[in-house]
């Protein structure tokens, strides 16, 4: 697999390079809250840091690095956020990562009795739970919608409920305050009481790769060098699959010594 590199390789990257109790300030999407909060408490295990995590839209979280770089790093759900910053020369293109994968379900809650069945006959749902456009999984969704031909019966004919992060589309599906809604399916693991996945897009009909990437956008932060390089590590990589996410396939994970050895001892085999 290819390897991602940083301009930043040539500094230290192991755990330790800074001084205890220095502030790391990371920007996430809302959907990956969960997992990122367990890899930030694998992280102080070994190098305790003051992180502050603040999650929410990927646009707005976007906007407000464009206007003032306020975080170290940032984790949105879409790629679209990152190359919108790498082309305004806020962030280096070569200090960004595709790293996780996604998938995006149509889903209902479980105590919901509906005829739809898939992104196809969403039409014929009486209401909708959708993020806004601009919000990575609202834009998934519209272009769906769009290649399946059904988004404006959708927006003309349903009660349409916009939010504006996936959590808020999450939250009102577990409130069953819409017949369908659409998330991640990682969504739907982290929520198996309340939320029933219906179907994926059909084939085709989602051409844009749900990839969230990791933008250093403080090249100065020793801690969040150290942070990213601490991703890639096997460790994290099980934290996140354990949720649904998938690594993506050019990051290269290092693995542990144990694992390493059964590796290249099968590969000889």
């Amino acid at each position: 697999m290819k390897k991602i590199m940083f301009l930043l390789c040539g500094l230290l990257l192991f755990t330790g390079c800074g001084s205890n109790n220095e502030k790391l300030k990371i920007y996430a999407a809302s959907s990956i809250k969960e997992p990122l909060l367990e890899v930030i408490n694998e992280y102080n295990e070994l190098d305790p840091a003051e992180i502050s995590l603040n999650t929410g839209g990927s646009d707005s979280m976007a906007e407000s690095i464009s206007g003032s770089k306020s975080c170290d790093i940032f984790i949105p759900a879409s790629l679209k956020q990152t190359d919108e910053l790498t082309e305004e020369e806020v962030i280096s293109g070569d200090n960004v990562m595709p790293y996780l994968d996604n998938r995006v379900v149509l889903v209902k809650n479980i105590n919901t009795k509906t005829d739809v069945t898939g992104f196809e006959n969403a039409n014929q749902a009486k209401s909708i739970a959708i993020a806004r456009s601009g919000v990575p999984i609202g834009d998934y969704a519209r272009e769906i919608f769009i290649n399946t031909g059904n988004l404006e019966d959708i927006l003309k004919n349903m009660k349409v409920k916009e939010y504006n992060s996936d959590a808020e589309v999450v939250e009102a599906m577990r409130r069953n305050e819409a017949e369908i809604g659409v998330v991640y399916a990682t969504d739907v693991a982290m929520n198996t009481d309340d939320l029933q996945a219906l179907s994926e897009p059909p084939k085709d009909t989602l051409n844009t790769p749900v990839t969230y990437p990791v933008a250093l956008v403080n090249e100065d932060n020793t801690y969040a060098v150290d942070f990213i390089k601490f991703l890639s590590s096997q460790k994290v990589a099980e934290t996140f699959e354990k949720y649904g996410f998938s690594i993506n396939e050019n990051i290269d994970i290092e693995y542990s010594e144990e694992i390493q050895t059964q590796t290249e001892t099968e590969a000889v085999d």
